[in-house]
């Protein structure tokens, strides 16, 4: 039989060009069920824009305020002096389209300097944040050889908060490490007093958490706080229950040996049969408040055996679950974790 060449050849370009078609076709269906997946796993990445998103900002806490959503810096006053709000609506509305970020305000903190000339070299910036009406309370942390913490207020006037240069609470650390501060606090209505956690809390500390009155005066009470591998670094209210982050890291040559120590081989159920030597976690917990406070595993976040790990620092809830912000490491990460 003998072929016509020119139909030969036009029967190949059609047949490549077919080809072509079910590859896009099949592209095109893989990336919707990869997007669609991610939203009902979800676990999604919320898009910043870029002055947020930069990991110089080193975010260390969150407050959900109203309708909106504060992320502080450790060190607002060493880059653009605030504290950024993002309204609820405008992160649903860049999940639901997966943009970014569009629209955001800036709160500037006044008064901070006067703290760090007092407290001096040792420090080391600000870790945890709470509103009530209009008061903004902050901590503080330090480096050693200092062996306390401190705890600030402020007034919010409009898009300001101006610090109250004579309220500075001492707060002394329950154990002297590296780097360890209270990096969690909340507010209680019921006891009408401020619930703060230190950043390490096994049992060798007699572990437990501080009540402090909202004037910033008085003696500080305690509750006994069920012992907790790993550090504490942020907690929220969740209706009657807080919800904590809960985070190791085991590539750090210094933090590990001082939270973790003979507990190195320790085998940790949410590392699904990895030891705490061998893999990073990060985890929310459940902490159950009643005479004294005791804690469960509620989800985990991530778990890495890498050297990089976001190191999560604030949360928030949000929706069906919580938000949560990273520092500068790895990078500057908002993310929305279905409970």
């Amino acid at each position: 039989m003998i072929r016509n060449p020119s139909n030969y050849y036009a029967s190949i370009v059609n047949f490549r060009i077919l080809i072509c078609f079910f590859i896009f076709t099949g592209l095109i269906i893989y990336g919707c069920s990869v997007s669609k997946q991610n939203i009902t796993s979800g676990d999604i990445v919320i898009k910043l824009p870029g002055e947020i998103a930069d990991s110089k900002q080193e975010f260390s806490s969150m407050y959900l305020k109203d309708d909106a959503v504060w992320l502080m810096p450790q060190y607002p006053d060493s880059l653009n002096h605030s504290i950024y709000s993002i309204e609820k609506q405008a992160i649903e509305d860049a999940i639901n389209s997966g943009s970014i970020i569009k629209e955001f305000g800036r709160i500037s903190v006044n008064g901070l300097k006067n703290f760090k000339d007092r407290i001096g070299g040792s420090y080391e910036g600000l870790e945890a944040v709470v509103v009530i009406g209009n008061k903004v309370f902050f901590t503080i942390e330090t480096k050693p050889p200092n062996k306390n913490c401190y705890l600030i207020r402020g007034t919010l006037q409009g898009d300001q908060i101006i610090i109250d240069n004579n309220r500075l609470y001492v707060l002394p650390k329950l154990k002297m490490l590296t780097n360890a501060g209270f990096e969690a606090m909340e507010y209680l209505p019921e006891k009408g007093k401020l619930l703060l956690f230190f950043e390490y809390n096994k049992a060798d500390i007699g572990s437990k958490a501080l009540l402090v009155d909202t004037s910033l005066t008085g003696k500080a009470d305690t509750m006994l706080f069920q012992p907790l591998m790993y550090r504490l670094t942020d907690v929220t209210v969740s209706g009657n229950k807080l919800l904590g982050i809960n985070y190791h890291y085991n590539r750090s040559r210094v933090e590990r040996p001082e939270y973790i120590g003979a507990d190195s081989l320790f085998v940790e159920p949410d590392l699904e049969g990895k030891t705490i030597k061998e893999a990073s976690m990060s985890r929310i917990i459940e902490i159950k408040i009643g005479n004294g406070l005791t804690w469960k595993s509620k989800k985990v976040i991530e778990i890495s055996d890498g050297i990089i790990a976001n190191n999560w620092e604030g949360i928030v809830p949000f929706k069906k679950g919580v938000l949560l912000v990273s520092d500068e490491y790895s990078k500057t990460v908002l993310k929305y974790l279905k409970l």
